[in-house]
């Protein structure tokens, strides 16, 4: 399954986009900022910071991160 998620910001990406991963939706990404994404799409992954008790760093893996500028086929 496939989701298009709008913003790659803090929510967009530690709650949306790891939510989404977690139960094995292939997660895209819309944003405009171009240096967010551009790290994105290099790394194909990203790390989200889980608080409480059991902290922890957490690794969401993405493949593919779109932006107002790409062209869409």
């Amino acid at each position: 399954m496939n989701a298009l998620h709008f913003g790659a910001g803090n929510i967009g990406r530690g709650f949306i986009g790891k939510l989404l991963a977690d139960a094995r939706i292939f997660v895209t990404f819309a944003d405009i900022n171009q240096t967010q994404i551009d790290q994105i799409n290099q790394n194909k992954q990203y790390c989200v910071k889980i608080v409480g008790d059991d902290s922890r760093v957490e690794i969401v893996k993405t493949l593919r991160q779109l932006t107002r500028k790409t062209k869409m086929p």
